[in-house]
């Protein structure tokens, strides 16, 4: 696979002075501009090992895309306790795509025109914003948010003078946060989001596909703590409920798909659970400059990964930790990554595969397992100017 890209873009944004119309009311309007322009190249070829010789060309495109954005976002303070936020922005979205593999003439056809297919597609997102905050009591921080967004579309899937179809992302959460005498803070929310079309990675494809609408419905946990100047302690619990609610049917060519009605979404683990905690202090002074030594160690968690077919993976649980010793303005750290040496996949996928260009193709779905990265020692030299 290649996939090279070129991107030139600017941002431009003002915000107006604090206005005050009314003694228990205030608030500033920003207005916002976007612009970005990228050029892609794109290759995908299958290769016969060991020679590496291409035996098959299954991508060969181009694709310019331009993107011209506006917004406005308002900031109110309704009062010293409630905060009110909310806006709207706007994208207009060009695609001009050029694929060198289709419209491909049938050896048994005569020639009567040139292998390829040019087109230009655009389409037009907008999606309002909002969300409230209240804090009754110092400490305490309560808050309600409304979101609509978008996914750009899958640009060689579009076909000539389509409306680009934007993936409507509609998204809804409420929160928590407490803060304890600057030494610890607790958050906490729950959220909810809506897909109008989501896409999963298609092995045989080697890229993302439309997989149907779908609801993920969870919540987060985080926890901060300094219970001494040179102690510092995290937790982050994440859960999540992600299942398609209407996944492409059966059909002649896949009468077996690998989705159904209300499965889970797959390689997306339901728990992710990251425990962090490091102490830093001063060793020793030299030449009227501290030595100051840390070390660190962080607890990784993920829960059985749905896959195709109803298959799900091995949980993984991955130690890593690190020692930095920093003198002004230089820094030598070791970092050490699962400190275990655990075995476990990065990445699993269920799909049909050959591996014989000869042999006729399998339909039965294998287990592929992508192995995750051995014990790694990274000693790195840094400098602060």
């Amino acid at each position: 696979q290649l996939n090279q890209s070129r991107t030139v873009g600017l941002k431009a944004r003002h915000r107006s002075q604090r206005w005050q119309p009314l003694t228990w009311g205030a608030g500033t309007l920003e207005l916002g501009l976007s612009a970005r322009i990228d050029r892609i190249d794109q290759a995908q070829n299958l290769l016969a090992a060991p020679a590496n010789t291409t035996w098959d060309r299954r991508i060969d495109a181009d694709v310019t895309a331009a993107d011209l954005g506006g917004y406005f976002d308002l900031d109110l303070e309704l009062s010293k306790y409630v905060k009110l936020k909310g806006g709207v922005r706007a994208d207009v979205l060009a695609y001009r795509i050029g694929d060198a593999l289709q419209n491909f003439i049938p050896s048994y056809r005569q020639q009567t025109y040139l292998v390829g297919y040019r087109r230009s597609a655009a389409g037009i997102a907008t999606g309002p914003r909002v969300a409230l905050e209240a804090t009754p009591w110092a400490p305490l921080t309560l808050s309600v948010a409304y979101g609509e967004g978008y996914r750009s579309p899958q640009a060689l899937l579009l076909d000539e003078g389509e409306p680009a179809p934007f993936t409507k992302v509609r998204s809804a959460d409420g929160g928590v946060r407490f803060n304890l005498f600057d030494r610890a803070s607790l958050r906490a929310s729950a959220f909810y989001t809506h897909l109008s079309q989501d896409i999963v990675f298609e092995a045989t494809e080697g890229r993302a596909e439309p997989a149907g609408p779908s609801t993920r419905l969870g919540a987060t946990f985080y926890a901060e703590a300094h219970p001494l100047p040179w102690l510092h302690g995290s937790a982050s619990l994440t859960y999540v409920r992600a299942k398609l609610d209407d996944p492409p049917p059966r059909t002649a060519e896949n009468p077996s798909p690998p989705f159904e009605e209300g499965q889970a979404l797959p390689y997306v683990p339901p728990v992710v659970l990251r425990l962090d905690a490091s102490a830093e202090h001063a060793l020793v002074d030299w030449r009227q400059h501290p030595l100051v030594g840390r070390m660190g160690l962080g607890f990784t968690y993920w829960s059985p990964r749905p896959l195709p077919y109803g298959e799900q993976t091995a949980a993984v649980a991955l130690l890593d930790g690190e020692l930095a010793l920093r003198y002004r303005l230089a820094q030598l750290s070791l970092q050490m990554l699962n400190l275990t040496d655990a075995r476990y996949s990065a990445l699993e996928l269920v799909a049909a595969s050959n591996w014989d260009p000869a042999a006729i193709p399998s339909r039965v779905p294998m287990r592929h397992v992508i192995a995750g990265a051995p014990r790694t020692w990274l000693l790195s030299l840094g400098l602060s100017i």
